[in-house]
């Protein structure tokens, strides 16, 4: 069994899609797209075809992993933004060699940290990933609520609060934006989004990062949070989740499907005022990380 890679760069857009596909077939979730939606997600995503790798077994495709590259101040971070193994070649042990190709290839660009998510309950995966050096930072969980919000779910409005919308970036702005969260609860990734900070009228107390869904007729039909945040020298942690999701999840609206997304088990309060308001988990995944320069 004769085993080599190729930059994803090397091969056309669209025999790379029939390859992610192939990779991902009978996966726990539907990951499968066409070329459109693959474009638009690479971009989305800042997936890098250049520092990202295809494993051939015997000059036929067997595997890929999509990565992305993104510099916080002098820190290079990269994301496995999807590995997989071609159906008749599972179970042969190839995973080990993608994952180590994609370590090579972080190491040789630089890379300070590697981070990955992985579905909790794809075991064989989450101990393929540790053996190869990677740790379990937090669990993230999706949660959702098709079900109309009492009006006063979270709370009364505060009279001292401001809030602001704007363009994602604004959130990135803010010196206490947490940097430490899974990639795509970032505002790069959040394309055509929302931003929202609360304010006391002159210091920010915390902000949201969230996009709106409108169906053919301009009607508003969901609304999808990715990313919420509160000051660290807040005294009233609560109160301000509270305001922020009040003003986000519209719980006055009725027929609203609302969502948040990679809910951060190291950061509980949130998930415990979604489990309040009546939102169920969809599905849950590990975060990981690791290292590349112990």
């Amino acid at each position: 069994m004769e085993i080599h890679f190729k930059r994803a760069s090397e091969i056309p857009a669209d025999k790379l899609l029939d390859i992610w596909n192939a990779s991902f077939e009978d996966y726990l979730v539907n990951m499968s797209m066409g070329l459109n939606l693959f474009i638009r997600r690479a971009a989305f995503e800042e997936l890098d075809f250049e520092g990202s790798v295809v494993m051939y077994v015997d000059d036929e495709p067997a595997g890929l992993t999509m990565n992305g590259y993104r510099k916080y101040g002098e820190e290079w971070k990269v994301w496995n933004g999807g590995t997989g193994i071609v159906k008749s070649r599972r179970g042969q042990g190839l995973g080990r060699h993608l994952i180590e190709a994609s370590l090579n290839t972080y190491r040789t660009r630089g890379v300070n940290t590697a981070l990955l998510e992985v579905f909790v309950q794809n075991e064989p995966a989450v101990r393929l990933y540790k053996s190869c050096g990677y740790e379990e930072i937090e669990r993230l969980r999706f949660m959702s609520c098709d079900e109309d919000l009492e009006a006063s779910i979270f709370g009364s409005d505060d009279p001292g609060f401001r809030y602001k919308t704007g363009v994602p970036s604004e959130v990135g702005a803010l010196d206490f934006y947490d940097h430490s969260g899974p990639w795509q609860t970032h505002w790069q990734c959040l394309k055509g989004g929302q931003s929202l900070i609360l304010s006391n009228g002159l210091t920010p107390l915390g902000y949201a990062l969230y996009r709106n869904d409108f169906d053919e007729a301009g009607k508003h039909v969901s609304v999808v949070v990715t990313n919420i945040g509160v000051h660290p020298d807040v005294e009233n942690p609560e109160d301000v989740l509270k305001a922020l999701l009040r003003y986000v999840m519209k719980p006055e609206e009725q027929g609203l499907k609302r969502h948040a997304n990679h809910v951060r088990s190291t950061r509980p309060l949130l998930g415990s005022l979604l489990d309040q308001a009546g939102f169920t988990n969809t599905f849950e995944l590990l975060h990981m990380k690791q290292d590349m320069h112990r």
